[in-house]
């Protein structure tokens, strides 16, 4: 089907759960299970579940991310076109080390975000401005509602995880102010 993992299969048509659990604890004897696949959850033993409809739907090129639980990303956005517009923006940012760093955090905020299409390119943008500004030594704009931190506080400690890449690699600190500006963009306020 397109898998390189070498994954065994074990196919059990099962509908009793009792059967099933007997099923699972002699296979797991003789194998590490990965992961059920099919039509339902049994929840049994922890094990990860993955509908049968979701590795139809991926390509043969993700599968393999699908199976090991890796996010598959699929945004249309081109990033190409936005480093070559970057590139004649930025003075102080490096456009190879906003590639190095800067989509992997989109994509993992858009992992905890939910991020659309729009969200994306205005986070993308938002972010490599913000990383030129900080280096340019640039003042954040200080008129923001630092209320909303305390608001969002959980969104706001997984945001502050998921920033620490950027300001570890281009080494800036991310203030308060510009942590609300994110976040309004990422809940759309």
């Amino acid at each position: 089907m397109g898998s390189k993992l070498n994954y065994k299969i074990a196919a059990l048509s099962i509908s009793n759960k009792d059967e099933l659990v007997r099923e699972v604890i002699y296979l797991k004897k003789l194998y590490e299970i990965h992961t059920f696949v099919g039509t339902y959850d049994p929840k049994i033993f922890g094990i990860p579940f993955i509908s049968i409809k979701s590795v139809f739907e991926v390509s043969k090129e993700n599968l393999d991310q699908l199976l090991t639980f890796t996010p598959i990303y699929s945004s249309d956005i081109n990033f190409d076109s936005i480093y070559t517009f970057l590139k004649d923006e930025l003075k102080f940012t490096p456009i190879s080390k906003l590639k190095d760093y800067l989509p992997n955090v989109i994509d993992k905020l858009d992992v905890y975000f939910d991020l659309g299409e729009e969200q994306t390119t205005g986070i993308f943008m938002h972010l490599a401005a913000m990383i030129e500004r900080k280096l340019s030594g640039e003042q954040s704009s200080t008129n923001q509602d630092l209320s909303l931190l305390d608001t969002f506080s959980e969104d706001v400690k997984i945001l502050q995880q998921l920033l620490k890449p950027l300001e570890k690699n281009f080494n800036i600190l991310i203030d308060d102010n510009e942590l609300v500006t994110i976040l309004m963009i990422l809940k759309k306020i």
